[in-house]
């Protein structure tokens, strides 16, 4: 179990959530997300999830005799452009709370939450479930329960000011709440937009004094090209897919080689390599200057 969190929206949590799911589909191994940030279900769209898809939400209002591996399987979606294929990929399924029942009267409390995460994880057949998590740690403290479940907890973190402090926020809540987990939490850091003055270099070193205990999964580029032409393609596609050999893939397959061995997974596939000639087109392709990255 793994949860992405955040303490601020807009940092790039669901963008996160989805670029490890395809990045670990990719290494043989199957998938449940779960998005647990029912205000703002950002996974529907990024997945292209039909109105149609079944809303946990529903199942919560049966009651927790329900929360079990059989009564939580019909409400997993599955769709047909995250299912294994005949290179060995391994799946994405979602469990989604669709905004259309996430009202007041629906509003998922605790308790139950922690009765579903119980149920999920008795779930078979999945190596791995990513918690898509609400920014509002305090309130519905779903990360924390995960790392004292003993999950683990990864946090994206842009270098900008406000971002990098909320994720001091949150590593001082599980500093008091689940100090002994710390070794669970990992930051990803998401490389900064142009003009930025700071690197991921100075935000590192400064977590790396602060959180010694805390890991790095490495950093993710930005690509706005890749974003743009996933979001305007009329179904689902992966930035993966639109560039296999771009320097968002390889340092996608790094993060997730780094978070297979941070969290003991398995992987049934190699981590895909990039031919020379593919990393020299790609070079003549983003000629502008790249800010400084750490591992």
């Amino acid at each position: 179990m793994i949860a992405i969190g955040a303490a601020k929206g807009g940092i790039g949590k669901t963008f996160a959530t989805c670029v490890l799911a395809e990045g670990l589909r990719r290494r043989g191994l199957d998938v449940l997300v779960w998005d647990s940030d029912i205000s703002n279900p950002g996974l529907v769209p990024a997945f292209r999830i039909p109105a149609s898809a079944p809303s946990y939400l529903h199942l919560v209002q049966r009651g927790p005799s329900h929360w079990n591996p059989t009564g939580i399987q019909p409400f997993i979606f599955q769709p047909e452009h995250t299912r294994s294929n005949q290179q060995g990929w391994g799946r994405i399924d979602l469990l989604i709370g669709s905004y259309a029942v996430a009202r007041a009267e629906n509003d998922l409390r605790l308790p139950d939450w922690q009765g579903l995460y119980q149920g999920i994880l008795a779930l078979e057949g999945y190596d791995v479930v990513l918690i898509d998590t609400p920014p509002d740690y305090l309130r519905r403290p779903y990360a924390t329960h995960v790392l004292q479940a003993g999950g683990s907890v990864v946090l994206p973190t842009p270098p900008g000011a406000r971002e990098r402090m909320g994720v001091g926020h949150m590593l001082e809540h599980f500093s008091e709440l689940a100090p002994e987990r710390l070794e669970r939490c990992s930051l990803l850091f998401m490389e900064p937009e142009r003009g930025v003055t700071v690197t991921v270099g100075m935000v590192a070193e400064l977590f790396a004094r602060r959180y010694p205990r805390v890991g790095s999964l490495g950093t993710l580029p930005r690509e706005p090209r890749l974003a743009s032409l996933a979001d305007e393609h009329d179904g689902y596609i992966s930035m993966l897919d639109l560039g296999p050999h771009s320097r968002f893939a390889r340092a996608t397959h790094q993060v997730v080689e780094a978070l297979c061995a941070h969290g003991g997974l398995q992987p049934r596939l190699p981590m895909p390599q990039t031919a020379w000639w593919h990393r020299l087109a790609d070079l003549f392709t983003h000629r502008a200057p790249v800010p400084a990255m750490s591992s």
